[in-house]
């Protein structure tokens, strides 16, 4: 079961640098953690699916591989 999100590239703007930076200061007075919800939130409005219920990771592009002196990599 593959379910293809792709990022929507409506959602987002160009802004010029300063800008930008002006938009950051805006999020320095929140904690870490509200700071990695409201990120949360935006990947999940970005990539179109429901917050907090990020689709399943396909774990079949990965591989372990060993190296010549038996570390995995």
């Amino acid at each position: 079961m593959s379910i293809n999100f792709k990022l929507d590239r409506t959602t987002g703007k160009a802004m010029s640098f300063a800008a930008a930076d002006a938009a950051i200061n805006d999020f320095k007075n929140f904690t870490a953690d509200e700071r990695l919800e409201i990120a949360n939130r935006l990947i999940a409005i970005a990539y179109n699916f429901p917050v907090g219920c990020p689709p399943p990771m396909d774990k079949t592009v990965f591989e372990a591989r060993n190296q010549k002196n038996g570390k995995r990599i």
